[in-house]
């Protein structure tokens, strides 16, 4: 797809599938006469159970959103109404994210998600858990992140979601921490005697309240590329006199205690992390039954949704 923005260009990707190219010029007539035709289904960000509310309100295309705008601001939040508007104006996405400041972490969470058909088999359930917790920490890993906070996701068969978390004293990237710690949050709410979990179908996992995993590069020291080239070909500059450390690395002799204080800083992270760890697994096992819940306030279920008022299931 080929747009003036990225979501005109996402929903167009979708139009000429497998081979083909859909290409929508920077006119504000073609645009809005495109989009106003366009199911609400068609649009990123809004699934079956949107689609489903807006339905029950009369809005079924994206110019129904623009039509019935006060509707639409009475119904969702502040944020989802000016979504869906924007929509509805073909506006949104235009600039680049702006890049964060040096030190500074520009995203607020990391996280997966992921779907599948209803299911009561928590062992399936708690194996699916680890997976995505570990995949969340080599995200962390391969962003040079570490995460305080760690968020569990379950949304049920009747799309009911309910999320939990639990936080560290230390920030941690460490695969193990994270899934046990999703592990225990996912544990303390099917086993919460007010909750009746019987089937699922979607699980997250997110780490937030994240930091930058600052680390020195090998040696302490940024090595010069001519530096390397020698290295790797065995030889020594004509300037130096080496001597070739435990780890391998070839070391001129004038970078021998920079190298050397390296290791001793890496192996002292080392340790320090395993105390971390340890420490960060025996506070979650004790915590299990205390987590902090992330919870709406309780529902009146004698009361009926709008969605059940206005053309749902009574």
């Amino acid at each position: 797809g080929v747009a003036p923005t990225r979501r005109l260009a996402k929903i167009l990707s979708d139009v000429n599938k497998p081979d083909g190219q859909m290409i929508l010029r920077n006119d504000r007539g073609e645009i809005l006469t495109y989009l106003h035709a366009l199911p609400v289904r068609k649009v990123g960000g809004v699934g079956k159970v949107l689609e489903r509310v807006l339905q029950a309100f009369g809005v079924v295309t994206v110019g129904d959103l623009w039509t019935e705008r006060a509707a639409v601001h009475a119904l969702f939040t502040t944020t989802t109404a000016e979504f869906l508007l924007q929509v509805s104006l073909g506006v949104g996405t235009e600039l680049r994210p702006e890049k964060p400041e040096q030190g500074k972490v520009s995203r607020k969470s990391l996280g997966q998600e992921e779907t599948f058909p209803a299911t009561s088999d928590f062992q399936f359930m708690e194996t699916k858990i680890t997976e995505i917790a570990l995949e969340v920490a080599r995200g962390l890993v391969t962003e040079n992140l570490r995460a305080r906070t760690v968020v569990v996701k379950i949304k049920q068969a009747s799309f009911e979601v309910t999320q939990r978390q639990v936080s560290f004293e230390f920030a941690t990237c460490v695969g193990e921490v994270l899934a046990q710690a999703a592990l225990t949050l996912f544990r303390a709410e099917t086993n919460a005697k007010n909750q009746q979990i019987k089937a699922v179908r979607l699980l997250g996992v997110k780490a937030s309240g994240l930091e930058k995993n600052d680390e020195d590069t090998a040696g302490g020291v940024q090595t010069k590329v001519d530096a390397v080239l020698f290295r790797e070909q065995g030889v020594l500059p004509v300037d130096g006199v080496s001597f070739t450390c435990h780890c391998g690395a070839l070391v001129l002799e004038t970078e021998r205690h920079t190298h050397l204080d390296w290791h001793f800083a890496r192996e002292t992270l080392r340790l320090e992390t395993e105390a971390e760890t340890a420490k960060m697994l025996a506070a979650i096992a004790s915590r299990g039954h205390g987590v902090k819940r992330k919870k709406g306030k309780e529902v009146d279920k004698t009361q009926k949704t709008l969605f059940q008022a206005f053309g749902g299931k009574k």
